[in-house]
């Protein structure tokens, strides 16, 4: 495995990537709701998170805090489960894996494209989020997820 706390950012600084904050979004349209801990269960998503699906590809949005800073918007807005620090997800490709804490392995499975929804936040949102929403990722190995826990990258798999 390899620690990305070695891994350098856009400031050519060593920072640790870390759990920012977790939002579950417990029904549809509703705001999306800030936790502390939340349960990541095994080839389904977070537990209490209505886009939760068996054999989902699409069960935990993962973004960068970094993106939220640019386009000045608070934690949340952008429907993310996972916000994160000094990770630069989307430079992740699909098959990418990493580990929050000691338990959970996370699968990126995608770049998460922006929809419509995006420009009821901000007109013009959607365009100007294009490659920058988060990425997408399924859950291999569940567990629980706290506020302020490390990240690990742990390489591409292939399957």
């Amino acid at each position: 495995m390899a620690d990305l706390s070695n891994k350098k950012n856009e400031t050519n600084t060593d920072k640790k990537a870390l759990v920012a904050s977790l939002q579950v979004c417990e029904a549809s349209r509703a705001p999306m709701s800030t936790k502390n801990i939340i349960s990541a269960k095994a080839n389904y998503g977070i537990v209490g998170d209505r886009h939760a699906k068996e054999n989902g590809k699409r069960q935990i949005l993962i973004l960068d805090k970094e993106i939220l800073d640019k386009f000045q918007l608070p934690i949340g807005t952008l429907r993310e489960n996972i916000t994160v620090e000094n990770l630069h997800s989307q430079k992740m490709i699909a098959g990418t894996r990493i580990a929050i804490g000691a338990e959970v392995i996370l699968e990126i499975t995608g770049d998460c494209a922006p929809c419509s929804r995006m420009d009821e936040i901000k007109e013009g949102l959607q365009n100007q989020l294009v490659g920058q929403r988060g990425m997408l990722a399924k859950v291999i190995e569940g567990g629980t997820v706290k506020t302020g826990e490390s990240i690990t990258l742990m390489g591409e798999h292939s399957e």
